[in-house]
């Protein structure tokens, strides 16, 4: 953590360093509007890294892997990545079987295929590390989850352990607020 604030205010000080480009030097650094000055992003590519966050090995249960991605999202918002970089910072994250896994998701795509988003890194993501076997045992596990002794809000914090692998009931409020009962 003290490694990640260290990061933060080195690159907050080189933003506040900077010339803002001029209105004709943006336009030739193909840029359509000019700048306002200081960095669009927080962290650069090498200050990411060398920021030593937590690695994904690929040998994590799913509850691990869903957690280590979580974490992952949450620093790329507080240190501002831009959407178009985040495959980018997040795949350098990646160690062992799950770096080779990701070696092989590159090569399966084309050039034709364009660049590859966040979004569908997640996806391919979940699609590889939730495996089929997991997320059905979750769904018998949601319908089965009662309150018995906990208390609302360890059921709570129980419920959305369960739901948040049962994206019809995730991402649905009207659902989730029937599931929890």
């Amino acid at each position: 953590m003290e490694n990640e604030l260290r990061a933060l205010r080195q690159a907050s000080r080189e933003g506040a360093r900077r010339a803002t480009p001029s209105s004709s030097a943006a336009v030739a650094m193909g840029q359509d509007k000019p700048t306002t000055g200081g960095p669009k992003c927080g962290v650069s590519l090498k200050e990411w890294v060398g920021m030593k966050l937590d690695n994904f090995d690929g040998s994590y249960t799913p509850v691990q892997a869903a957690d280590w991605l979580s974490y992952v999202e949450d620093k790329m918002e507080a240190f501002k990545v831009l959407a178009q970089d985040r495959v980018c910072y997040g795949t350098q994250l990646l160690k062992g079987k799950a770096q080779i896994w990701w070696k092989g998701v590159q090569s399966a795509r084309t050039a034709t295929h364009g660049p590859l988003f966040w979004v569908e890194f997640v996806r391919q993501f979940e699609q590889r590390f939730y495996p089929a076997t997991f997320l059905d045992k979750i769904k018998v596990d949601l319908n089965n989850y009662v309150q018995d002794k906990k208390t609302v809000a360890e059921y709570e914090i129980g419920f959305n352990q369960i739901v948040r692998f049962v994206p019809h009931v995730a991402h649905d409020e009207v659902e989730k607020a029937r599931q929890f009962r």
